[in-house]
């Protein structure tokens, strides 16, 4: 089980989180790591095959996520944060929108982070070795269009 996030995690992008009446935010971590699992198992499975690997015989493996601190953590701060804010905002009444603005703003920043991290690709440890070479970093590909 891969945690992404924490709450020092959120304290560093928002100093005060944890000063406005909730002591940990454990859910919205759990939640988190739920949908950037999700994706990365989508991710994994294409991956797998363009490089002629069975995904349902070598599933996905957090573990061999090697660079997961410098390419998922920072997206999984900002969909943390938005979650975080949704549960702050649910108590407040519906005119006052300060925190549903914080989390919509979050959101965008997760979308917008998250696919651009996507599109890129992430660092895997192909073979299994405990490194990951040249060819288990993430490659540009280039779409190209074939005339006939």
């Amino acid at each position: 089980m891969a945690v992404y996030t924490t709450d020092v995690d959120l304290v560093k992008k928002r100093a005060n989180i944890l000063t406005l009446g909730i002591a940990a935010f454990t859910d919205q971590h759990a939640e988190t790591e739920r949908i950037i699992t999700r994706d990365l198992v989508v991710w994994y499975d294409a991956e797998a095959r363009l490089r002629g690997r069975d995904p349902q015989g070598t599933p996905f493996d957090q573990a061999y996520l090697l660079e997961s601190a410098a390419e998922v953590t920072p997206a999984a701060v900002l969909l943390a944060l938005s979650l975080a804010y949704d549960l702050l905002s649910k108590d407040l009444p519906a005119d006052s929108d300060g925190m549903a603005a914080q989390r919509e703003h979050y959101r965008r920043e997760f979308d917008r982070e998250w696919g651009a991290a996507k599109l890129v690709g992430f660092t895997y440890d192909w073979d299994e070795s405990g490194t990951t070479g040249i060819d288990e970093s993430p490659q540009v590909r280039y779409r190209e269009l074939l005339r006939q």
